[in-house]
């Protein structure tokens, strides 16, 4: 579950640092699911932007985001695409739990850190570049999940404060799909 994850609030002060994110790049398993093969997806609902698949081989990105957005900062715009930034956390929160056998939250606020260095590194900044994702972020309130991914890894979503109500309606999703 990306940026837009359930803990949204446009800020995230749990960022983990660039010495920790460095560290746990030196685990030649991390550095290989992360700078591995994946396929990249975006035909489906997905809650929160983002998700991967159980065996980690397909990250997906909600169907109804744009490749191309605009942030604003300083009465400047900028164009950027998003997929390639939660493709980096999804890529590193899932091989954070995997790997390390890290829970959701703490794999979480470490993918945050590293896709706040993408986002960095691309020239944008970290706030805008979450406003600009806002308003594509679906709770289980404001839309109908219609397509959901069979092989969704759900273990995000069990995640406190657990969304009972979002869980059974992406599982009948998931069964449609499958």
């Amino acid at each position: 579950m990306s940026t837009g994850q359930h803990h949204f609030d446009g800020e995230d002060n749990g960022l983990l640092n660039s010495q920790v994110i460095d560290r746990i790049l030196k685990n030649p398993e991390i550095r290989n699911r992360v700078y591995g093969f994946h396929t990249l997806n975006h035909e489906y609902d997905l809650p929160y932007l983002g998700g991967y698949s159980v065996d980690g081989k397909t990250i997906y990105i909600d169907r109804h985001l744009p490749n191309v957005l605009t942030l604003e900062e300083d009465g400047r715009k900028k164009e950027f695409n998003p997929y390639r930034h939660i493709e980096d956390h999804e890529v590193f929160e899932k091989a954070i739990m995997d790997v390390i056998g890290w829970g959701y939250e703490h794999a979480h606020h470490a993918a945050n850190g590293f896709e706040r260095r993408g986002v960095l590194r691309a020239g944008l900044f970290w706030n805008p570049y979450n406003r600009a994702l806002g308003p594509y972020i679906k709770g289980a309130e404001h839309e109908k999940l219609k397509k959901v991914p069979a092989d969704l890894d759900l273990r995000p979503y069990y995640s406190p404060p657990v969304n009972d109500n979002l869980i059974r309606h992406m599982k009948k999703a998931m069964k449609r799909a499958a």
